[in-house]
C-alpha cells in the first residue's frame, strides 16, 4: 500500500470539513500546488476522497486530484542577497544559487 501520494494538478482544493453534502466534502479551506506531499491517513479513498495530511493540516483531497509521481516542483527563495531555487524531479534535488552565507542551510533545515 502507497502511504503518500502527491497532488495531481495545479491548485487543487484541499477540504478540511469532513462533512460530506452531495458527494464531496463541503469547505475549501486550501489549494495545494502541484508535486505537494501528500501522507494517506486512510489506506483506500471514501466517497472519491483521500483523507490525508499536508503542510501540517489534516484534510480531503479528491482521489482524481492525486498521483504516486512528484512530477517536477520548483520553490524560489529568497536568501538574503536575490533568490536561490530548489528543483525537485522525483527523488533528486537541485539546489541553484545558495547565496554565499547560510540563508539557504537555515530555510531548509526548517523545510
Amino acid at each position: 500500500m502507497t502511504e503518500h501520494l502527491y497532488v495531481r494538478n495545479n491548485e487543487a482544493p484541499f477540504y478540511g470539513d469532513p462533512t460530506v453534502a452531495g458527494g464531496q466534502p463541503s469547505k475549501i479551506v486550501n489549494r495545494l500546488l502541484m508535486g505537494s506531499y501528500l501522507t494517506l491517513l486512510q489506506p483506500a479513498a471514501i466517497g472519491g476522497f483521500y483523507n490525508v495530511r499536508s503542510m501540517g493540516k489534516t484534510g480531503w483531497m479528491r482521489a482524481a486530484d492525486t498521483t504516486d509521481e512528484m512530477g517536477l516542483k520548483i520553490f524560489f527563495l529568497d536568501v538574503g542577497q536575490g533568490d536561490g531555487a530548489l528543483i525537485e524531479v522525483g527523488t533528486r534535488r537541485f539546489l541553484v544559487d545558495a547565496g554565499p552565507d547560510a540563508h539557504m542551510k537555515s530555510y531548509l533545515v526548517k523545510w
